[in-house]
């Protein structure tokens, strides 16, 4: 059984194998694409869909319940959260100017 680590490692490197999220996504559409011309129906086209949903539901997040934060927490978080986002995409993150307010940000391609 995958644990959380190993299991986003493993995300990482396929991803990589393939140039990054985007290419994987073209890639992954091209292929069910030609499932579904060639296999219209078949278990194998209606895999797909079941995998985007699987993921979905698993990596599916909760917003945060912030009805309760004064306006100073509220915009603390809005940042916070503005900075993991940046953070974690790559492009963004190389893109905003070095004044430190990425410090610390894992600016490693994904």
């Amino acid at each position: 059984m995958f644990f959380a680590v190993e299991f986003h490692l493993l995300c990482d490197a396929t991803i990589n194998c393939f140039g990054g999220v985007e290419r994987f996504a073209v890639a992954w559409f091209e292929h069910f694409d030609q499932a579904r011309k060639t296999r219209s129906g078949s278990a194998t086209v209606l895999g797909y869909f079941n995998t985007v949903v699987k993921l979905i539901e698993h990596f599916h997040i909760p917003p945060p319940d912030v009805s309760d934060l004064s306006d100073e927490d509220l915009g603390r978080e809005l940042r916070d959260l503005s900075r993991e986002l940046i953070c974690s995409e790559n492009d963004l993150a190389t893109s905003v100017p070095a004044s430190g307010a990425l410090e610390g940000c894992n600016q490693r391609p994904i």
